[in-house]
């Protein structure tokens, strides 16, 4: 008997494999297994496996896999001050505004560092609010 397993993929991807299964007439289950045996045989060496799953990168959205925070950025008297609401604490300053948006992303980088080693070894569920 065959043994069944569950694999969660980001819905960009889950929406690509329904239009491809559309277009050949299949199943997204059929297509999934195909590329799971293509990618667990042994192949010559990790790069060929790994470039059998990778995809260009196409069209306007082409770089959703980057995390993006809003920020709220605010003159004062010495330059730009920049806090991430979405992120408590999480803020930097700069002469410019430019230079205050790179320090902010440096701050983000370090601010999620911190984060997951915080969360190392935690158990940790996702819970939906609405």
């Amino acid at each position: 008997m065959d043994e069944q397993i569950t694999i969660r993929v980001p819905r960009t991807l889950a929406r690509a494999l329904a239009r491809l299964a559309r277009a050949e007439g299949v199943k997204r289950s059929h297509l999934v297994r195909q590329a799971l045996v293509g990618f667990l045989r042994p192949a010559a060496t990790s790069s060929e496996r790994v470039a059998a799953v990778r995809e260009p990168a196409r069209g306007p959205y082409a770089d959703r896999g980057i995390p993006r925070y809003k920020v709220a950025l605010r003159r004062s008297l010495e330059g730009f001050s920049v806090s991430v609401p979405g992120l408590p604490g999480c803020w930097s300053q700069g002469a410019t505004e430019e230079e205050a948006l790179a320090n902010i992303g440096a701050a983000i980088r370090e601010y999620l560092a911190v984060r997951d080693d915080l969360l190392r070894g935690a158990t940790v569920r996702h819970v939906a609010v609405g």
